[in-house]
């Protein structure tokens, strides 16, 4: 389980490439900081995976015959409201 962590931890700062003080993501298709283009997601390591392959796109989560899953992370493009209710347009 640390190793999964640890896995996501690293793939997780390396997506963010440093822009974690940056407060508005970059639109989709549009340029990146400092008006460079936006970078594609890394590759990861399947090494780094104790578990099944991480789903294609737009497939967020991928399980194996045990059971194990393995879940790919979206950009939200607005916030959530936790008031108990999931009717934000992610959940749609």
């Amino acid at each position: 389980m640390q190793r999964i962590t640890t896995g996501l931890l690293a793939a997780a700062l390396a997506a963010a490439g440093g822009a974690a003080a940056q407060t508005q993501p970059p639109p989709a298709g549009g340029p990146g900081p400092a008006g460079r283009p936006a970078a594609a997601a890394p590759a990861i390591d399947p090494g780094l995976i104790d578990g099944p392959p991480a789903p294609a796109a737009p497939a967020v989560l991928n399980r194996d015959a045990a059971g194990r899953a393995t879940v790919r992370a979206i950009r939200l493009e607005a916030g959530l409201r936790l008031d108990g209710v999931l009717d934000e347009p992610v959940y749609a």
